[in-house]
C-alpha cells in the first residue's frame, strides 16, 4: 500500500502518509488527466509536475 511506503521514508510525516498516498494516486488517474488536459487546456506537462513538487515536499530537498 502506498501509504504505508510513504509512512517509512525518512524525513516523511506519518500522519500526512494517508493524503499524500490519495494526492499521489489522484494525480495520475486517467481519466483526472484527461478531463485537465482535454476538457479543460490545461498545459499536459502540468499534470506530471504538480505530483512531482508535491514529492520534493514532502521528502524535502
Amino acid at each position: 500500500m502506498l501509504a504505508d511506503a510513504l509512512r517509512r521514508l525518512p524525513g516523511g510525516n506519518p500522519d500526512e502518509a494517508s493524503f499524500n498516498a490519495h494526492a499521489l494516486l489522484a494525480a495520475v488517474r486517467a481519466d483526472l488527466v484527461e478531463h485537465l488536459v482535454g476538457e479543460r487546456g490545461q498545459d499536459p506537462d502540468r499534470p506530471r509536475a504538480a505530483p512531482a513538487a508535491h514529492v520534493r515536499r514532502m521528502l524535502g530537498d
